[in-house]
C-alpha cells in the first residue's frame, strides 16, 4: 500500500513538472489567457515556475526529513524544513509578485504587444 501511494504521489508530481516544462517552453500556449482576470487560481500570476518552486521546496523538505531518519543526522530535519519554507516563499513571490524573470520569453513578448 505504501508503494502505491508513493507511485501516485510522485507520478502526479512528475506530471505537474512535465506540464510546467511544456508551459515554459511554449509548446502548450493555449492555457495562457492574458485578458482573463481569473487565471488558474484567482490572484496568482501566470508563471509556469510556480509549480516547480512549490514542488521543489516540498520534495526537498520531505526527502531531507526521510534521509535524516535513515542516517540519524537531525540537522537534516532543520535543513529540510528550511528548504520547504524557502520553496513556499519563492513560489509566493512568483505567484503574487509576478517578477519579469519568472515569465518565459514568449509570454513577455505577448505582454509587450498589448
Amino acid at each position: 500500500m505504501d508503494w502505491a501511494v508513493a507511485v501516485v504521489a510522485f507520478g502526479s508530481m512528475a506530471a505537474l513538472l512535465a506540464i510546467s516544462f511544456l508551459m515554459w517552453t511554449g509548446r502548450w500556449r493555449s492555457w495562457y489567457r492574458p485578458s482573463s482576470p481569473f487565471g488558474p487560481l484567482p490572484g496568482l500570476g501566470p508563471s509556469p515556475l510556480l509549480v516547480p518552486a512549490l514542488l521543489g521546496g516540498v520534495l526537498g523538505m520531505v526527502g531531507l526529513i526521510l534521509l535524516s531518519s535513515a542516517v540519524h543526522l537531525h540537522v537534516l530535519v532543520d535543513v529540510g524544513i528550511a528548504a520547504g519554507v524557502g520553496g513556499i516563499v519563492v513560489a509566493g513571490w512568483i505567484g503574487l509578485g509576478n517578477p519579469s524573470w519568472a515569465m518565459p520569453k514568449w509570454m513577455q513578448q505577448q505582454e509587450q504587444r498589448k
